[in-house]
């Protein structure tokens, strides 16, 4: 079994919806487990590098819905991740967590 996780971003696809998002290959993995932990991975990075334009964790997490890269999981048999879900459990964490991210425990 190996698993490809690929990314798109929302905010391409929705400008046209005429056109198809452009799939970015992140990489390939013989585990599930690997897969998820890339995809996972995909979610911090884009979140670090929205945090470091934003006043907030809210608003990184806002910008990271709109513009932010979507991991997408491939193989067989089909993995159950949701990028949504991981980043609503992000969400819940407390801020402490966050300072990996830039932000204080006061924000």
């Amino acid at each position: 079994m190996s698993y490809t996780v690929e990314t798109y971003e929302e905010f391409e696809s929705r400008s046209d919806p005429s056109v198809p998002p452009k799939f970015l290959m992140v990489g390939k993995y013989e585990t599930a487990e690997e897969a998820v932990e890339a995809a996972k991975g995909v979610i911090r990075k884009e979140l670090a590098k929205f945090a470091s334009s934003s006043s907030s964790l809210e608003d990184a997490i806002h910008s990271y819905r709109i513009y932010g890269e979507i991991p997408v999981i491939l193989g067989d048999p089909k993995v159950n991740f949701n990028p949504l879900e991981f980043l609503e459990l992000i969400q819940g964490t407390p801020k402490e967590i966050f300072k990996f991210f830039g932000f204080h425990s006061d924000q």
